[in-house]
């Protein structure tokens, strides 16, 4: 039991080791392009990433590639799949229910 316990808080310690070694390996990434650049005195564009927002509008710019995000269109599709889930979701919990019940007894 208690070497379960240890394990447990050491793969702990592993996944922060590791998201903070991330967190660094990507602000030292983006530290290097922004002082770079400013070195270099370009400032008109192809950064490593970039946002901005005009109204509903969010766009992205990662590695040069650019991405457009409507807004709208994502809470439109985030209400439909809401939707779905509680039409069909409902429906599946049902016969999972049913399933459990007939294997139980």
């Amino acid at each position: 039991m208690e070497k379960k316990r240890r394990l447990k808080k050491d793969k702990r310690y592993v996944n922060l080791i590791l998201m903070l070694l991330l967190f660094v390996l990507i602000s030292g990434i983006v530290a290097t392009d922004y002082a770079l650049r400013d070195m270099m005195a370009l400032f008109d564009g192809g950064r490593l990433f970039t946002y901005q927002q005009q109204g509903n509008l969010h766009h992205f710019e990662v590695f040069g590639d650019q991405f457009y995000i409507d807004q709208e269109q994502v809470v439109a599709g985030v209400k439909r799949s809401i939707q779905w889930g509680k039409v069909y979701g409902g429906n599946v919990i049902e016969k999972v229910k049913q399933l459990i019940m007939k294997m139980s007894g």
